[in-house]
């Protein structure tokens, strides 16, 4: 470890506390871990507990000329981990910075920290009876909003744009300034969380996919529960089928009937994650054919795989369901599945 990195570690702790920071041998490692072709080593975790804390942060990396590589959680699965992608970077946990500071019913927003988890959220949302849902990922219970919101991820329902269903972003600069976008930058403003715009250039943008500011607040929009909801998904079987199935659905999501992100995968996307790489049947990449085949013919996948959701009136749902099979005859079976069917299947698992 160089003299200016154990510098900086030394003043962090005086700033910190020694409880937030860490630099033993089994974190670093841990912090480490990675699916990528590199596991660059940080060297050390900081765990800070505020926005001011996160200031004090910046602050020393700039004075002793330290890489800050923030994470929220660092279980953003599907676009990163909690390893840096330089050696010697301090690793920002924002972990303990959980609050969900604010959920506005009338207006369908809350305001939360960047270690919110999703199962956190919705906790709070069912157990409080809101009458709020919140938009989702498949990354899991234990992935952050904000993680996943600032690398422009995408959920499920209407609002699964995230980028485009947050308001308001409070962020930490370099020099240890704060941030606030649109018009949280005015003192008392009551829009901040519900038009993202303010006056002016609109910045949230920089601060998605990029290292120029660590957020430690963002508003993000909710929804009233809808009165009927519907998960779909379809499978086509031939891979030449792909743009006949873009060019029936296009209509349908440029009317306004489907409303979500709709998600098309080929069949690796479902091999993978049901499955390891068949290095006992072959050696080489990619897969041949034949192989890929059999596959899946012993799997569930198809060619292509395709998902979304309607929500809203009972009459939209229906109405949409029906455009969805006329669009998609001949072609595929859409399936749907309502709260009737999951609440069927988990009454039955309780037998």
């Amino acid at each position: 470890m160089s003299q200016s990195i154990e510098q900086a570690i030394e003043h962090l702790q005086r700033e910190l506390g020694t409880d937030a920071v860490a630099h033993d041998i089994p974190t670093l490692n841990q912090y480490a871990r990675t699916t990528q072709a590199d596991a660059p080593r940080p060297s050390c975790i900081l765990y800070p507990e505020t926005t001011e804390q996160v200031q004090a942060i910046t602050k020393i990396a700039t004075e002793h000329d330290i890489v800050l590589y923030p994470i929220s959680c660092g279980k953003n699965w599907g676009y990163g981990d909690a390893c840096a992608p330089f050696e010697g970077s301090a690793i920002v946990d924002l972990g303990r910075m959980n609050a969900i500071l604010e959920v506005n019913t009338d207006l369908a927003y809350c305001v939360i920290e960047p270690g919110v988890t999703q199962q956190q959220l919705y906790t709070y949302l069912q157990e409080n009876n809101t009458g709020l849902w919140m938009d989702v990922t498949a990354a899991g219970p234990d992935s952050s909003l904000v993680g996943n919101t600032a690398d422009r991820g995408f959920g499920h329902t209407r609002y699964g744009d995230h980028v485009l269903s947050c308001s308001g972003m409070e962020i930490v600069l370099a020099d240890g300034r704060v941030l606030n976008t649109g018009f949280g930058h005015y003192q008392d403003a009551k829009t901040t969380h519900l038009y993202p715009y303010g006056i002016g250039p609109y910045m949230d943008g920089l601060f998605t996919q990029s290292n120029y500011g660590i957020i430690t607040k963002i508003g993000l929009w909710l929804m009233p529960e809808p009165e009927a909801f519907n998960f779909f998904y379809f499978q086509v079987p031939k891979f030449e089928d792909l743009g006949t199935l873009v060019d029936r659905l296009r209509p349908l999501r440029l009317n306004g009937t489907l409303q979500t992100a709709i998600h098309i995968g080929n069949d690796f996307r479902v091999l993978a994650s049901s499955s390891h790489y068949p290095w006992n049947k072959t050696d080489k990449t990619p897969l041949s054919p034949e192989l890929r085949s059999q596959m899946r013919k012993d799997s569930t996948a198809q060619a292509w795989q395709g998902s979304g959701s309607i929500s809203g009136t009972k009459a939209h749902v229906k109405g949409a369901r029906k455009a969805m099979k006329k669009a998609l005859a001949g072609l595929c079976t859409p399936r749907f599945i309502s709260d009737w069917h999951i609440d069927t299947l988990e009454s039955i698992s309780r037998k």
